[in-house]
């Protein structure tokens, strides 16, 4: 598996990470993330009708069961949303970097609405 160079410089340098929604998994928690991460994806697989192009790789999760997934072939951050209606993912960023830039910002507006 290759990571995104921001999404493995930032687990090189800070580890896993929780801003609220999402929390990124470290290395170390993709040990049983991942095993866990395909058995959910086999029960999504069987009961939607996913896209057969789709090369999830789990990054995180959002907290209510919903996992935050990274789709290798389009470099696309998606929510696979837990116990979803309709089609359960979800485009949360067009990439990683949009990913990180989201959140950035997200932290920075809370902080300046708590001061």
């Amino acid at each position: 598996m290759k990571l995104p160079v921001a999404y493995r410089e930032l687990l090189l340098e800070f580890g896993a990470c929780n801003f609220g929604d999402p929390a990124l998994y470290s290395v170390k928690e993709l040990n049983w993330a991942y095993p866990e991460f395909l058995d959910v994806y086999r029960e999504y697989e069987k009961e939607y009708e996913l896209p057969a192009e789709l090369q999830p790789f789990p990054i995180g999760g959002f907290g209510e069961g919903s996992i935050a997934i990274l789709d290798q072939n389009s470099g696309k951050v998606l929510m696979l949303i837990h116990d979803a209606g309709e089609l359960p993912l979800r485009e949360i960023a067009v990439d990683f970097n949009e990913l990180m830039t989201m959140l950035a910002e997200s932290a920075v507006w809370v902080q300046e609405q708590m001061k």
